[in-house]
Formats: structure tokens, C-alpha cells, sequence
């Protein structure tokens, strides 16, 4: 019985991972109610008390949707690794994932107190928890870009991935970058309110980016070690 090589398996676990990243990822936005901080309390109460089990499926999906991606952000950095680890992308690649994968469990714990309280909170002190809710839901986004952009920089320089795939990891973050510009709209009618929907371009990027990158490595059928610095980082045959 012959044993599969140890990159040719790290290759299978990322691709896994970020197929699994994208589905847990679609669940939670298929069942967060996405509430902004001009709702009336009505509204919040609706969401939060009424649907408190959509709710609470939504926080969990954004909590448990960090293991998926750190499984994927670490099987890329370990793909495309060079001089024995030293190199500054995968540094920032790991860091900008570990800050994503904090505001996540933050925003998850957030919003499990809107939940806990809505159905007793006064209409004061739920607006209290969703101020920092709302600004949460698009910061995260920050590090969330710099780890796509850190991620697709290395991609771009690794066989066998296509050059596509990188400039589309990239255009994910530049999105999603631009999407933060709507985090300094204080009055609600400033030039960049409408810029956070640029964030719904990137992370439908960011889902293209992925797939991309999983069936690449699914098709990949041998690995070799990682290159030196002077060439390109190679992962499976040519």
C-alpha cells in the first residue's frame, strides 16, 4: 500500500477547507438578519427575540467558520512556503487570519448578547450592543483583505496556480478595502455611505478566489518540495 506524499495530502486538506470555509460562510449570511444601526428597536427585537434560533445559528456559523479558514490560510502558507519559512507574505498571511479569526468570535459573542438581552433590554441598551455590532460587521473585513491580498501574492508566484487566480485574490482585498471607506460615514448620507457594497463584489471574489484555488490543488497530481527563493515555488507537476 503506497502512501499519499505529505504536500500532495497538506494540498487535499487546504482545498477541503476552503471549499468548507465558502459553504459555512454561506450559511451564515443566508441566516444573519444583517441589522443596521438606523433599525428602530422593533426591528432588533424581530431579529434577535422572535428569530433568537436563526440568530443563534448565524453567530455559531461565524464562530465555527474560523476553523475551516485557518486550516486553509495555514495549508497555503505550508504550499507555498520559501527559505525554510522565512518570508514575509506567509508572515503577514498567518497574523492578518489570526485578527480575522478574533473579530469573528467577537462579533459572535456580540451579537449572542443582542440575543440574550433583546427580549428583556430596553430599546437604549440594545442600541447600546448594536453600535458596536454594526462597525464590527464591516471592520472585520480589514484584516479579512489583507489576508486575501497576503494569500494571492503567494499564490501568484507558486506553480501551478494561474495568474488569474492571484489577480482575482487581489481584486477580492481591493474590494473589500474600499468597502471599509463606508466604516467613516458618521452622518448616513456622506459620499461613502454607498461604498460598503463593494464588500459584496469582494467576497464574491473572495468565493471565486477559493474554488479556483481548491480545484487546482484537487487536480494537482504530484507535489514537490518548495523551491528556493530564486524560483518559483512548485507544488505539483508542470
Amino acid at each position: 500500500m503506497t502512501s499519499t506524499p505529505a504536500p500532495r495530502r497538506t494540498g487535499r486538506l487546504t482545498a477541503i477547507a476552503g471549499l468548507t470555509t465558502i459553504a459555512v460562510f454561506l450559511a451564515e449570511i443566508a441566516t444573519w438578519g444583517n441589522p443596521q444601526h438606523a433599525d428602530p428597536a422593533s426591528r432588533l427585537r424581530d431579529l434577535f427575540a422572535v428569530h433568537h434560533a436563526q440568530a443563534s445559528a448565524s453567530l455559531t456559523l461565524a464562530a465555527l467558520s474560523i476553523i475551516p479558514l485557518l486550516v486553509f490560510t495555514a495549508g497555503l502558507t505550508t504550499l507555498t512556503r520559501r527559505d525554510g519559512g522565512k518570508d514575509t507574505w506567509s508572515t503577514v498571511l498567518t497574523a492578518a487570519a489570526a485578527v480575522f479569526a478574533a473579530a469573528q468570535i467577537i462579533f459572535a459573542a456580540l451579537s449572542g448578547a443582542l440575543v440574550a438581552a433583546a427580549p428583556v433590554a430596553t430599546n437604549h441598551e440594545l442600541m447600546l450592543l448594536l453600535g458596536p455590532l454594526t462597525y464590527l460587521d464591516g471592520a472585520r473585513f480589514m484584516p479579512f483583505a489583507v489576508m486575501t491580498a497576503a494569500a494571492s501574492l503567494l499564490v501568484l508566484r507558486t506553480a501551478p496556480f494561474r495568474r488569474w487566480i492571484g489577480l482575482a485574490g487581489l481584486a477580492s482585498a481591493a474590494c473589500n478595502l474600499i468597502g471599509q471607506l463606508s466604516l467613516f460615514d458618521f452622518t448616513g448620507n456622506s459620499p461613502v455611505s454607498n461604498l460598503g457594497a463593494a464588500s459584496q463584489l469582494g467576497l464574491l471574489l473572495f468565493f471565486i478566489w477559493t474554488i479556483a484555488i481548491a480545484v487546482t490543488l484537487l487536480k494537482t497530481k504530484t507535489a514537490a518540495p518548495a523551491a528556493a527563493d530564486a524560483t518559483p515555488v512548485s507544488i505539483g507537476s508542470r
